[in-house]
Parts: structure tokens; C-alpha cells; sequence
């Protein structure tokens, strides 16, 4: 399945220097407040989970390319295809008032560190971000 990465804005590559999470807030789809760690680049935040071990600042290319990071996409209600155009899930603030991708980047976080801490996996490939 090919993938094309629909930029928010032309700017908001940043390489290298990588502001710490921002920690957001919303419901999820139980009804749940979660806290949940965004990235923040020019008053736009993003799902787009930085802290991890297997994030490698120096190989990413934010927010679009980042390597070993937990991100969080949106096909906005567009069923897959041969080519399928994938959103940034973004917020002018740390609040989200979407609980399905509240929800799925709460428990990306939640599986990554379970599988880290259970089976010392640190990525699908158990290798961080090779």
C-alpha cells in the first residue's frame, strides 16, 4: 500500500533539535480523559509521541518523518486504497476533541511499553529503529 504524507504546513520540517512532548488531554472512546504526549512545532500539536527509546531525533524530519516515534494519522473516513492520502492529527491546543485518535494513540503508547517492558521489545522489529 503506497502512502503519501499530506504536509499541514510547508515549515514544519525540523530536523535534529527536538522540543520535549507536550503532554494533551481528551476523551477517549470510553468517555476516559487520557493524557497523552503530542509534539508542539509552531503552535500546532501534533499526535506525534517523541519520548520513547526508540525515537531517533537524529534521523527524523518532523513532523513527517520521524524515525522510531509513536504518530498517529487520520484517513478521515476514506476507505484504503491503491493510494491513500493519510492526515496529520493536529490541535491548535493540548486538548483533543477526537476520541478515536485519543484512543489510538493512548493505547500505541500503551502497547509500545508493554512490549518493552514484558518482552523487552523496543519496536515491531525489536531492533528500535532499524
Amino acid at each position: 500500500m503506497y502512502h503519501k504524507y499530506k504536509e499541514e504546513k510547508e515549515s514544519h520540517k525540523h530536523t535534529t533539535l527536538v522540543a520535549p512532548p507536550t503532554i494533551g488531554s481528551g476523551n477517549d472512546l470510553n468517555g476516559v480523559n487520557r493524557q497523552i504526549k503530542t509534539h508542539s512545532i509552531d503552535g500546532v500539536h501534533y499526535m506525534l509521541n517523541t519520548s520513547e527509546s526508540m525515537f531517533n531525533a537524529a534521523q527524523s524530519e518532523l513532523p513527517d518523518n520521524p524515525v522510531g516515534a509513536i504518530l498517529t494519522f487520520d484517513l478521515r473516513n476514506k476507505a484504503p486504497n491503491e493510494e491513500v492520502t493519510v492526515y496529520h492529527v493536529t490541535s491548535t491546543g493540548t486538548s483533543w476533541n477526537n476520541p478515536t485518535a485519543v484512543s489510538a494513540h493512548y493505547n500505541a503508547e500503551l502497547s509500545y511499553n508493554y512490549f518493552k517492558n514484558t518482552f523487552n521489545r523496543n519496536s515491531l522489529m525489536g531492533k528500535g529503529v532499524q
